[in-house]
């Protein structure tokens, strides 16, 4: 989830435009995204939520295969020197 939020401050402040927010909940996976006007998008997935919800468990999240690409290339840059908020 940092690494999402920091993402969305660094293109947001290189003049990245964010379109949209979408939410999306089904019976076994909830998703949440991010989509900007150059077509990038940084997206969540939550696995299992309902179960976990009802059984009290911490519930889970992982980035999907985009945003995990933008994740690794963004330390990527961060071990070249850049700095990257959390």
């Amino acid at each position: 989830m940092r690494a999402v939020r920091a993402l969305d401050r660094s293109w947001l402040a290189a003049g990245g435009e964010r379109v949209a927010v979408v939410a999306s909940v089904g019976d076994r996976e909830a998703r949440w995204s991010l989509r900007y006007a150059d077509g990038r998008r940084l997206g969540l997935r939550f696995p299992g939520w309902p179960e976990r919800l009802r059984e009290g468990r911490e519930i889970l999240v992982f980035p999907d295969r985009e945003t995990l690409e933008a994740i690794r290339a963004s330390l990527r840059v961060v071990g070249a020197g850049a700095v990257v908020s959390p």
